[in-house]
């Protein structure tokens, strides 16, 4: 693995074949993010918030969608 903290960056970088594992009920902040590809999250996601409760995903402030939101079988 190969992992670096830069300056210029700001941050931590990881080798593409490697993975990041974080703890179990561990916090993971992120400031101002981008990412491409795919998002896989095993728990729920809090925007805004820090504690989405039971919620698979809870957003506090407004939700501004572009494209087709597929709600499945409500």
């Amino acid at each position: 693995m190969s992992t670096k903290v830069s300056p210029f960056m700001g941050g931590l970088g990881l080798d593409a074949r490697s993975k990041l594992t974080l703890l179990a009920n561990a916090t993971s902040t992120v400031g101002n993010g981008t990412t491409t590809g795919n998002v896989h999250v095993g728990g729920n996601i809090g925007i805004g918030t820090t504690n989405p409760g039971a919620n698979k995903l809870s957003v506090n402030g407004n939700v501004n969608i572009t494209g087709t939101l597929d709600c499945g079988s409500l």
